[in-house]
């Protein structure tokens, strides 16, 4: 496995001003694998390609990268 995100949350401000901009995603890619994120505006593609790079960390789960 060279990438494995797990259960990944990302939850934006606090109390009832809160937005899940990341719900639960779990995924995993294998070596040699071409992959494609696609969605409307605002689904969330930007926050998980951050959280991936590490620019942005994700409120709860994990990311794995081998």
């Amino acid at each position: 496995m060279l990438l494995e995100i797990k259960d990944v949350t990302k939850v934006y401000g606090e109390h009832e001003n809160k937005v899940k901009a990341l719900d639960g995603i779990s995924l995993q890619f294998n070596e040699g694998e071409f992959v494609s994120v696609m969605g409307s505006s605002g689904s969330g593609k930007t926050t998980l390609l951050n959280c991936i790079s590490s620019i942005d960390k994700p409120s709860s789960g994990d990311i794995l990268i081998n």
